[in-house]
């Protein structure tokens, strides 16, 4: 017999429901609990070699950054300790980890791209990685290597990230609740994005907002990887003239100023094997 404050299994079923989609309730949850559910996700579905790659901090979950509910100091409270159930329903009923997956599947096909046209000589301290000859030929010369190594992080880094990116890419919501907060801070935070410089005041003193050569040429690198990844299944096979058929409506994205730039790189591109 129900109670006047018990649910109903339909709205238990519905409560289930939005749990699984919706990252409304770990976003209720307190700074230092959102914490430590980051940081046990990413230690338990990445290992220290991509730590490193990353150049993320490698910091496995410890007593002194996951505390048991004994250790918690007179400051804190119980909504500060993250049990195991709560961390299933984010993991791997919400699915946070399949979203790791993906941010670190994008991330690899970044440093793939990248040194792919960016060929190194063999005595470089890279040529293991780019597997290129004894010739020198670069498209992305601007780049410093970490930001390739550091490519969005903050979708890693982020809680509000890790919910938004969840919410629409894991469960594809278009309309997810938290997918408007999740990608305005994700634009913010990574200068290869056009937006980042169209959105915002970033500009020199003379009011130029045109971006920045290594930005720019990450930002290309970054749809390359995107197309080759999702469009071509990583089919390395595919030539630099097809990887760069970039649609005109990703090009709008940039000032005016820049999209003459951006069509130079690709044609680069076209031009490199």
């Amino acid at each position: 017999m129900e109670t006047a404050g018990s649910l109903s299994m339909g709205e238990a079923a519905s409560k289930e429901l939005d749990i699984l989609t919706d990252g409304t309730v770990f976003m209720a949850w307190s700074t230092a609990k959102q914490q430590q559910a980051l940081t046990r996700l990413l230690h338990e579905e990445m290992a220290q070699v991509t730590f490193e790659k990353f150049q993320i901090p490698y910091n496995p979950p410890s007593p002194s950054n996951l505390p048991s509910l004994q250790q918690l100091s007179p400051s804190q409270s119980h909504d500060d300790y993250l049990t195991d159930q709560e961390y299933k329903l984010f993991a791997h009923t919400f699915q946070a980890s399949k979203n790791v997956a993906i941010a670190v599947s994008h991330k690899e096909y970044i440093i793939k791209t990248y040194y792919r046209f960016n060929k190194i000589s063999s005595g470089s301290n890279n040529s293991n990685i780019s597997g290129s000859s004894n010739t020198d030929k670069s498209v992305f010369s601007s780049i410093d290597p970490d930001a390739i190594q550091r490519h969005d992080n903050s979708k890693l880094l982020s809680f509000i990230e890790m919910i938004g990116y969840t919410e629409r890419w894991v469960h594809g919501n278009q309309d997810a609740p938290h997918w408007t907060a999740a990608l305005a801070h994700h634009l913010q935070n990574n200068s290869h994005h056009p937006e980042y410089y169209s959105n915002s005041s970033s500009s020199s003193n003379t009011g130029d907002r045109s971006m920045p050569r290594a930005d720019l040429e990450e930002s290309v690198v970054d749809m390359l990887a995107i197309r080759w990844e999702r469009d071509f299944g990583g089919d390395g096979s595919v030539g630099g003239a097809r990887l760069g058929n970039i649609e005109a409506r990703y090009l709008k994205r940039y000032l005016d100023e820049d999209v003459p730039k951006v069509e130079q790189i690709l044609h680069a591109i076209a031009e490199f094997e």
